[in-house]
């Protein structure tokens, strides 16, 4: 694992509340070569329009997996405040209630907003040491 992934997970586990409310804490980075633009964490008490599309596109044979909340990746998009982001890349990690690093493979409806908006490659975390990518 690189240096980058660690410190990812270094922040995440920083940034992670001590009472989480919801299954995991999701953490996603905007990352410019090697420096970070944006940071953005899942918060089950907000919601975004973006997400209200879920309830309908991509959810209709299983609505269970739709978890109304602000997911990390738009929570970086929203404070990076860019709509062209196809040089960036982005990491996600999620840190599990025992604090563990799990999947944090983008849900479809962010995977689409990620699509729209363009990225270089997206990083996520399979594992505690496993990373998966997703290219352009």
């Amino acid at each position: 694992m690189n240096k980058r992934l660690e410190k990812c997970i270094e922040i995440s586990l920083g940034l992670r509340p001590q009472k989480q409310t919801g299954k995991s804490f999701h953490t996603t980075f905007i990352f410019n070569k090697n420096r970070i633009l944006s940071i953005g964490t899942n918060n089950y008490n907000k919601e975004h329009p973006y997400h209200r599309m879920g309830k309908y596109h991509g959810y209709k044979k299983n609505p269970s997996q739709y978890h109304p909340c602000l997911h990390s990746e738009i929570s970086a998009l929203l404070r990076l405040g860019e709509e062209d982001c196809s040089r960036y890349t982005f990491v996600n990690i999620r840190i599990d209630n025992n604090n563990k690093v799990s999947i944090a493979k983008p849900c479809p409806n962010c995977q689409r907003v990620l699509d729209q908006v363009g990225y270089k490659k997206i990083i996520y975390s399979e594992s505690e040491n496993t990373f998966a990518e997703i290219l352009r």
